[in-house]
Order: C-alpha cells, then sequence, then structure tokens
C-alpha cells in the first residue's frame, strides 16, 4: 500500500501499543452501558482487541494499491484503523456514537485523536451522514449488524459521499451461516449475543441485531448501488484450544460459505 515506508508488523504493534494505553484510560463501566459484551472478565485489550487484529491484516491486503486520500472509519469503536491509515498517509475521520459510552471513552479517544493526527466525530450515521463530506474511502467494519433495521439508506448515502470522488467502500459483517452457529442450531442453542447480557444492556442495545450471509451482502451491495471488486468470506479469530475446535475449524474452511466473516472492496455505480 503506498503512502508508508514501515512494514505491516512495525505499524501493527504500534497500533497495539497505542490501543492498549487508550483502554487503560478508560472506565469499564463506561464501556458497558449498552453492551455488557464490551467490558468482559480480563484484560480488556487480549479480549476484545487482540482476537481481532487478523482482519485489519486483512483489510490493509484489500485496499492495497489505493493512493492515500480522505478516509473515513464509520462505526470503528477503537480506532484501531484510523491509527494505521494515519500512519501510511492517509487524512483519516472516526465517527461512532461515542455518546452511547460514559465520559472516560470519550476523553481518551479525544486525546487519542489530537496526538494521532486524525479527526473524531460523534454522530449518528443513519441520520447525520452528511456531516462528514465527500471521501476517497469508506470503512464500514462490523458496523451493519448493530444496525436496527435496514441498512439500505445508509449504504446509499455512503454511495452519495464517494461517487463525486469514484471512491471505495469496504464493507465487512459477520457471516450468520458459519459452521458453528450451524451446530448450535442443531443443539437447540442460539448463535445470537447471550440472552442474559441482552436483557441487562440498556436500549438501545449495542450488540449484534443482523449478522449476514455472503450471498445477502452481494444483494445489499447490489441493491444499494455498488459494482463489487472484491467479495470473500474467511476466518480470522484462532480456533479454541483443543482437537474437537480444531476440526471443526478445518472444516469451516473447507466450504467458504461456512467461514466466519464476509468482507467486500467496492464502489458506487456510475
Amino acid at each position: 500500500m503506498s503512502g508508508g515506508v514501515l512494514s505491516p508488523e512495525t505499524l501493527m504493534a504500534a497500533a497495539d501499543d497505542k490501543i492498549r494505553t487508550l483502554i487503560k484510560q478508560v472506565d469499564r463501566e463506561d464501556l458497558a452501558l449498552h453492551n455488557e459484551g464490551y467490558a468482559p472478565e480480563g484484560d480488556l485489550f487480549d479480549q476484545l482487541v487482540a482476537p481481532e487484529r487478523a482482519r485489519y491484516v486483512l483489510a490493509l491486503r484489500m485496499l492495497e494499491g489505493l493512493p492515500p486520500g480522505r478516509a473515513v472509519d464509520l462505526g470503528c469503536f477503537f480506532p484501531y484503523m484510523p491509527i494505521l491509515l494515519t500512519a501510511l498517509g492517509w487524512q483519516v475521520t472516526a465517527v461512532d456514537r461515542y455518546s452511547l459510552f460514559g465520559p472516560s471513552v470519550h476523553e481518551a479517544l479525544v486525546a487519542m485523536a489530537r496526538a494521532e493526527g486524525f479527526e473524531l466525530l460523534d454522530l449518528d450515521m443513519t441520520t447525520d451522514l452528511h456531516r462528514i463530506g465527500e471521501a476517497d474511502l469508506i470503512l464500514l467494519m462490523a458496523v451493519v449488524e448493530h444496525l436496527n433495521g435496514s441498512p439500505l439508506a445508509l449504504m446509499q448515502n455512503i454511495a452519495g459521499l464517494l461517487g463525486p470522488r469514484r471512491g471505495n467502500l469496504l464493507l465487512e459483517v459477520p457471516n450468520i451461516a458459519t459452521l458453528w452457529h450451524r451446530l448450535q442450531f442443531l443443539r437447540g442453542t442460539s448463535p445470537l449475543p447471550d440472552y442474559g447480557s441482552y436483557l441487562r444492556s440498556s436500549y438501545p442495545f449495542a450488540g449484534h441485531n443482523r449478522e449476514m450471509t455472503g450471498g445477502e451482502v452481494r444483494m445489499l451491495l447490489e441493491a444499494s448501488g455498488y459494482a463489487i471488486d472484491k467479495l470473500f468470506l474467511f476466518d480470522y479469530s484462532p480456533p479454541a484450544p483443543g482437537l474437537k475446535p480444531a476440526l471443526l475449524r478445518l472444516a469451516q474452511r473447507a466450504v467458504p460459505s461456512c467461514r466466519e466473516t464476509i468482507m467486500a472492496v467496492a464502489r458506487p455505480r456510475g
């Protein structure tokens, strides 16, 4: 990817250190106001960030060859990708509903954005997207599954921001049809977030409301006016210890439609 001279390993290591510092400044209760799952037991970096690193590496690979311009990370939560893209020469805006978290989260993020040189916007992307302005690249990673309704209008509005600059959208969403989810259904259990945690979380719930299949991602992109350049399914989280999880992962990798996550790069048509 042009615009940077550092290796991916060096970039990731630096981002790890910065996100660890950020997390140490955050109150767990402030993170978990609308989803208990955002404050699990144990080290928050190891629980919330480390398992996601392979997603960010893959996203960088998907974006290789794009010249740096203006990038917007919608619903980015912890600003891992903004840190990486800023280091690679992009002008970055990180966007989320940070008002849904407690004050320590907002304060830590504002300080990090100032130190790293990216813009931070607290807004509802479903109603205030026009405040962002035109972009060369928009990231929508692990976001649409959190919406409480159809993502069609959001996707069309994003296309309006990208279209004048012939920009790219990188979309990622969890695959509802993973092999593990299918086995959970066969056992009579739900693949959705823990129901007890869901019950105790304040409204609106910030967890997963509607995961998708690969076919549904393609349908969404085409229905909202995008031409798809790349679309594939992949596994990123390490399997749990033991023989059975390892065998499950091997079987899941053998059938693309059963893999863990869907990622696509697309451009507005016309």
